[in-house]
Order: structure tokens, then C-alpha cells, then sequence
């Protein structure tokens, strides 16, 4: 028998107890020190150390602004605190809002706060800081500084909030007995027993993950290589029947299901990779609700037309359809949600979703109630307390056979928090579920508009490749940039089908070079690949913009990339593109564009 891999386990122990002995060694050096600036002084030396950051730091409340009092700094880097003598309340706000509360603070990426909180990320840029981590520092409630880190790794980025939030309340059990307002040291041995108590629970929880984790990546193998040996078998029988169209025809259906179910798979680890390190950021766009539910209602079509579903569709006092917000993390949760129906519903259910507008308490503020039902075959009371914890899947017969990673509930429920909203599901095993979920979403300044979505049942959904092929933009011209070979292929290939003229390039600085040598109108539209040599698509797309020629202003710039999170299509955006697509390719997407910029 293979003797299971338990070192993941082994290794969060020993850093758990490794954490343990830290705090105790430095809660006792504050307690017997005479000297307590050098003991502090210490503290942070210890701190910083052990989690391999480059600075470690205090900064105190002095009334009407902060000042760095306590500093540690790593061999090679430069010390600040002379320079952070006196920063404004004002400007760490947004921070101490937060630490007030007794919670920590973890930025992952301080790139990603610079338009919400640009004076805190001008004094942190400066310093080459991209990561930091502050915990409060509170006597009798109050705040009276925070402790923090700089750039200690992502990974760890949880466990050293944890840690100097211990940290923190012995810091400011000394500064109160220095203070002569701490009667005895009954608050200590009491802090010492909570942690004990916190860290025994940290140490159980670490266990039942690494327990989830590890149950998870056995099933994403079998989950990962089930697609794969039917994309693989499916080539090898389509290459032995190529005579055959019938057969061949049957077997492309059939990797392309498979592709797609692999692609869901990995669009979900990485989602939960980049909620769990804390890079998800939402993206602040205007866009039309109706819009978004009718093109959301587009994209699951075939799974509902394949189950013989019927859906309901009800939208009731909605006057304000025109909002900003995230419209690709809003459409990630609808279909999240409609999918689990359509999959978890014998053939021939019925699904409805209902839209009601509530009232927020703000003028600027729409809050949205969205209610999905199904009278598929439930949730047990077990699982729906656990229904949200990533790698959970439900354990039902009826179940089985279902694919999925277990992380779109957990992805979903993370998506509606960012946007202050809220998730509650009702369900009972063999009478249906019922997830009712509400978000706030800014208003645009228009006049109100009514939604018009009314009840919809499915048909089955045209080819979208015989629907390319057979729109006729033979007197277009497209500039393909990539410097894949095999994704220029696809993509000519695709294209190609609608009669488009067709020029390609290997990266950036050559389609910049023939947009340029080539006369206005030229090209009619580019599709432009992010990560290539010589020069990327971003910097491409950047340059063809600065072109000094009117016709390369509004020249459609359409992003390529395997890149597809919130944050990529914001930096195609900002280079200077109109839309982003993702790959693989989606043909729908891609016909939709090319109708959008084209016709």
C-alpha cells in the first residue's frame, strides 16, 4: 500500500509551534523588562526575521497624526522611520477605520489600492513596498498605534496577521502597566490563555484544511485526467474514422464538451488562488443590468436546452437598470449558480429566477435581490453548513456523476461579499434549493429605466461557427497579433470563416511597425495577444494609440489572452484596448465582437 504524503500536515505544525514559541518568548521578554523600548526594539527584530520581510514597525497615535516610533530593518534595506515622523490622520484613515475594529489589515499587491487609497500608496511606493500587513495596537478599546510588516510573502500573509495581532495585545498590555493603569498581570496570564485556546483552534483547522486540500487534489486528478482521456480517446477514434464524417462529427462534440468542462475546472483553482492570496479586486464599469442577465441568460442556453429545463423568468419593480459595478464577477455568480440548477435538476425541471429592486437606504446605492430556484434534488442539512467552504462537494448518490471542483459556491460567496452583499440557501434533499442573494450597486447618473425581462424558455442554440461563417466581411481587414504559431492558426482558421482579410504578426513591435506604414483605414480591426517577445500587447496597444494619426484613436484593439481575471481585462482597458477575450476562444464572444466593432 502507498504510504500517504502527510508532510503538508507535518510542516503546518511545525510552523504552528514555531509561531507558539515566538509569541511566548517575546510576551515574556515584555514581561520581565525593565527597558521596555529595547524590548520592543527586540520584538520586532524576532518579528521581522521570522516572517522573512524586509521592515518591521510601530506607529502610534499622536492625536492629530501617526509617527513611527519603533522600526526594524533587514540587512540592505533602507530605514524610514526619520521620514514617517508625522503622517497626517487624515491620510491613514481609510486603515485605522479598519484597525479600529480590532481587525488586521493585508494588502497583497499595493499597485491595487492606488486609485481607492492614492495618499496611503504614495507614501508606501516610494519605499519599493508591494506587500504589507498591519495589526492593531488597542488599550480599553481604543486604538493607539498598529504594528506591520512589509513585504513578507503572500502565502504566509494570514498567519502573520494572526501572529502580530497577538503580538499587538501584549505590546499594549506592557504600554498600559507602564502606564501604571494595569491593577496586576491577571490580564496577561488571561491574554496567554486565549491565545493557547487560539492557536489550538488555528492548529485544528489547519489539519481539517490540509485534510480538505489534500481529499481535493486526489479528486482534481481524477477530475483533471477524466476530460483529458476523452479528449485524447475522442482524437484517437475521430484520426481512425476520419472516412467517417458521422463518427468524427460525434467525437469533435465530445472533446469539445470535455474541453470546456477542463477549462471550467482550472477557471475555478485559479479563481480561488487569486481570492485566497488576496489579489481579487472588483472592477467599477457602467454597464446595463438587463444587458447583463439577458447575455448571462445567452451563455447557458445549451446546458438548459440539453436537460429539457424550463425557466421562468420574473422582474419585479426595477427602476434603475443603468448601475457600475463588476459585470464579469456578476455574471460569474449568475452562471455559478444557474449551472449548479441545470446540473442538479433531473431532465425536464424547472428553474426560475426572479429580480426584485429593494430599497438601500442611499440615494446612490440600487440594492438588488435575485432569488434562483429549483425543484432539483436538494442538499442535505449537512452539507448546506458547509456548502461554502471551498473543496466541499455534496456526498449524494444522485450526485455522483455530477462534475464540478467543489469552489464555485466558495468562489461566489467570496464575489458577494466584496460588493457588501449576501448569500442565504434554503434546501431540503429531493424538494429543490432556493439561493437568494443580495448586492449594492452604484447608479449611473440616467433617468430610470424599467427592466424588461419577461418569461423565457429555451431552444437549443445555432452553430455558432456556421453562424460566423456565414456573416461576410470580405471587405475587412484584420490584424492578428500573436506569437504562438498554433494560436495564429486557430485564430486565422476561425476568422477566415467570415471572409475577412487576414494579416498577421509575431509580436508587438511589429504590428506597431506595419499599423504605421501602412494608410489610415488600413485595418479595420486588431486582435492583439498580451505576452509576447520584443514588445507585449499592452505596450502595443499603448503605442499604435500614440500614433500621431486620428484613424489609430478609434481603431478597434481587441485583447488575446489566457490572462482572464478582473484585473486583466481592466489593464487591456487602460492600455488603450476596447474589449478583452479570453482563450481559449469563445466563438460566440468572438462573433459578438467582430459584429459589435465591425458592422
Amino acid at each position: 500500500m502507498m504510504k500517504k504524503d502527510t508532510s503538508p500536515i507535518k510542516d503546518n505544525i511545525t510552523e504552528l509551534q514555531r509561531t507558539h514559541e515566538l509569541i511566548y518568548e517575546q510576551a515574556a521578554i515584555l514581561s520581565r523588562s525593565e527597558d521596555i523600548p529595547t524590548a520592543i526594539q527586540g520584538m520586532l527584530s524576532a518579528i521581522g526575521n521570522f516572517v522573512n520581510a524586509e521592515r518591521a514597525y510601530i506607529f502610534e497615535d499622536k492625536g492629530t497624526y501617526y509617527s513611527n516610533t519603533f522600526e526594524w530593518c533587514a540587512p540592505g534595506i533602507q530605514p524610514e522611520k526619520d521620514n514617517l515622523r508625522k503622517i497626517d490622520s487624515d491620510t491613514v484613515s481609510p486603515w485605522t477605520d479598519i484597525l479600529i475594529h480590532g481587525e488586521c489589515i493585508i494588502i497583497s499587491e499595493v499597485e491595487a489600492i492606488q486609485e481607492e487609497h492614492p495618499r496611503i500608496y504614495d507614501i508606501l511606493k516610494p519605499q519599493n513596498i508591494s506587500r504589507v500587513v498591519e495589526a492593531p495596537i488597542m488599550v480599553d478599546n481604543h486604538l493607539i498605534g498598529f504594528l506591520g510588516v512589509d513585504n513578507s510573502p503572500v502565502k504566509t500573509s494570514q498567519r502573520v496577521a494572526e501572529t502580530l495581532q497577538i503580538l499587538g495585545t501584549f505590546i499594549a498590555i506592557t504600554l498600559k502597566n507602564q502606564e501604571g493603569r494595569l491593577e496586576s498581570l491577571e490580564q496577561a496570564n488571561t491574554a496567554l490563555t486565549e491565545t493557547n485556546a487560539a492557536l489550538r483552534v488555528a492548529y485544528e483547522s489547519a489539519n481539517q484544511a490540509n485534510a480538505a486540500k489534500t481529499n481535493f487534489l486526489s479528486k482534481m486528478s481524477h477530475d483533471i485526467r477524466t476530460p483529458m482521456n476523452g479528449i485524447m480517446g475522442m482524437t484517437t477514434i475521430a484520426i481512425a474514422h476520419i472516412d467517417d464524417k458521422e463518427r468524427v462529427l460525434d467525437c469533435l462534440g465530445k472533446i469539445s464538451s470535455s474541453s470546456r468542462h477542463l477549462l471550467a475546472l482550472i477557471n475555478d483553482v485559479l479563481d480561488m488562488s487569486q481570492i485566497e492570496s488576496g489579489k481579487t479586486t472588483l472592477a467599477k464599469e457602467e454597464f446595463n443590468l438587463s444587458n447583463l442577465i439577458e447575455t448571462s441568460l445567452d451563455m447557458i442556453k445549451p446546458q438548459i436546452a440539453e436537460r429539457n429545463h424550463h425557466l421562468n423568468i420574473r422582474a419585479m419593480d426595477i427602476t434603475h437598470s443603468h448601475v457600475i459595478g463588476d459585470s464579469l464577477r456578476i455574471r460569474q455568480v449568475f452562471l455559478n449558480i444557474l449551472g449548479n440548477a441545470v446540473k442538479y435538476t433531473p431532465d425536464g425541471g424547472i428553474l426560475s429566477l426572479s429580480i426584485s429592486e429593494k430599497p438601500s437606504g442611499k440615494k446612490e446605492l440600487g440594492c438588488y435581490e435575485f432569488i434562483f430556484e429549483d425543484n432539483g434534488i436538494g442538499m442535505s442539512e449537512e452539507f448546506l453548513e458547509k456548502i461554502f467552504q471551498p473543496f466541499e462537494r455534496e456526498k449524494d448518490e444522485h450526485a455522483t456523476n455530477v462534475q464540478g471542483t467543489g469552489l464555485g459556491m466558495a468562489i461566489t460567496k467570496n464575489i458577494i461579499e466584496m460588493m457588501d452583499g449576501d448569500i442565504k440557501v434554503e434546501s431540503n434533499p429531493g424538494d429543490g434549493t432556493r439561493f437568494i442573494i443580495t448586492i449594492f450597486l452604484e447608479l449611473q447618473d440616467t433617468n430610470n429605466v424599467p427592466m424588461p425581462i419577461g418569461e423565457s424558455s429555451y431552444a437549443k442554440p445555432q452553430n455558432q461557427l456556421l453562424s460566423l461563417a456565414k456573416a461576410d466581411y470580405s471587405d475587412k481587414r484584420v490584424l492578428i497579433v500573436d506569437d504562438n504559431e498554433l494560436n495564429l492558426e486557430i485564430a486565422s482558421e476561425i476568422l477566415g470563416m467570415s471572409g475577412i482579410q487576414i494579416e498577421t504578426a509575431e509580436n508587438g513591435k511589429q504590428a506597431v511597425d506595419m499599423v504605421s506604414d501602412h494608410p489610415d483605414s488600413y485595418y479595420d480591426i486588431i486582435f492583439m495577444d498580451i505576452r509576447m517577445p520584443v514588445m507585449n500587447g499592452y505596450e502595443a496597444a499603448s503605442a499604435i494609440r500614440a500614433l500621431d494619426r486620428s484613424y489609430t484613436r478609434h481603431l478597434p484593439i481587441i485583447g488575446l489572452s489566457a490572462n482572464a481575471f478582473a484585473e486583466d481585462v481592466a489593464m487591456s482597458r487602460n492600455a488603450g484596448m476596447n474589449a478583452h477575450i479570453s482563450k481559449p476562444l469563445d466563438i460566440d464572444q468572438l462573433s459578438k465582437t467582430m459584429h459589435k466593432w465591425l458592422s
